[in-house]
């Protein structure tokens, strides 16, 4: 039997793989590291010709790929791990074990004991590790050294947010029992993340455009870097981050307007909200749209919102022939 273990690269991800392939007895596996939007297209890479094997998905949210699934549990057994809400949970050869108020590392923690498998202390290390990774304490106080461990991991993946080699090498530590603070990739790449983040936060400064009294804004070109070493990163991919810490210094709403000049919708905007601002992404998008329209004199047909309004952060598309620098602070 070979398992095909598809596991979120976050966290939760990483830890709950581990603990599971600690107990299963096996040695053939292959672990594919990928986020809830890559499921669907991972999944088509399995052979229908291939025989005995299984699949597991590891906190991933399989309502994104049920069609997918519903196909390969004509061939193979399906086994879900995850702490979202599943629609599809009695299909033929699909179980799904699930709990929206547990991190899916306590999920597989408490069906090994199910299974009357015994756990040792690295076994708990790992599920102390998601609960705090996953902000799912269970009204448990832990030691400082383990909050620190764990936002060492947390900096060390929003690093590069797409190294897969990188989880997986972190996921091959933990099954052999190796602690956070023992990795030095880990240290090296959370050391490198705090000091990007530094200099990023020097930059803010530089870019705060206008400043209200719920919303500040800043403005960015999508290709300026820092330096870190003498080797540059581009901010790509770091903008969602940053936005976020910059809502939590200003305690408002924060904007990052971000020029695009390679392509042709020009510059898009990243949203975060701190938790005081009680609006819904919905109200904010309709305020932007009213903002910039009395601004810049663009017509609603020039902005797009793409996003869930509940969810956390979005974007919204504008062309940059219909905005100017000087239309938007003045």
């Amino acid at each position: 039997m070979i398992y095909y273990i598809f596991m979120r690269g976050n966290i939760d991800g990483i830890c709950a793989a581990a603990l599971y392939l600690r107990h299963i007895n096996t040695e053939k596996y292959k672990i594919i590291s990928c986020e809830n939007f890559q499921l669907k297209d991972s999944l088509k890479n399995i052979s229908k010709r291939e025989k005995d094997i299984s699949i597991i998905l590891i906190n991933l949210d399989a309502n994104l790929a049920s069609e997918e699934l519903h196909n390969l549990s004509e061939l193979y057994s399906i086994i879900i791990f995850t702490d979202k809400t599943i629609s599809f949970s009695n299909k033929k050869n699909i179980s799904v074990i699930s709990d929206p108020d547990k991190s899916t590392c306590r999920i597989i923690h408490n069906w090994l004991e199910n299974q009357e498998i015994i756990l040792n202390d690295f076994d708990i290390y790992l599920t102390i590790i998601a609960d705090l990774g996953d902000r799912k304490r269970h009204f448990r106080e832990f030691p400082e050294s383990t909050e620190i461990q764990v936002k060492n991991l947390s900096s060390a993946l929003t690093l590069n947010p797409y190294d897969n080699e990188f989880r997986k090498r972190v996921l091959n530590e933990f099954i052999k029992g190796i602690p956070i603070k023992e990795i030095d990739e880990i240290r090296i790449k959370a050391v490198t993340v705090k000091y990007l983040t530094d200099r990023i936060f020097d930059l803010s400064r530089l870019h705060k455009k206008l400043e209200g009294n719920n919303i500040v804004i800043y403005e960015y070109n999508e290709n300026d870097i820092v330096i870190f070493n003498g080797v540059e990163y581009k901010m790509r991919g770091r903008f969602s981050y940053l936005t976020k810490q910059l809502a939590i210094i200003n305690k408002k709403i924060c904007f990052i307007l971000i020029h695009k000049p390679d392509e042709k919708e020009g510059c898009y905007i990243v949203m975060r909200k701190h938790n005081n601002i009680k609006m819904s992404l919905l109200e904010i998008a309709k305020l932007l749209k009213k903002y910039l329209i009395s601004k810049c004199k663009m017509n609603e047909k020039d902005i797009t919102y793409n996003g869930n309004p509940f969810a956390a952060s979005m974007n919204i598309n504008v062309d940059i022939n219909h905005i100017g620098l000087n239309d938007f602070i003045n």
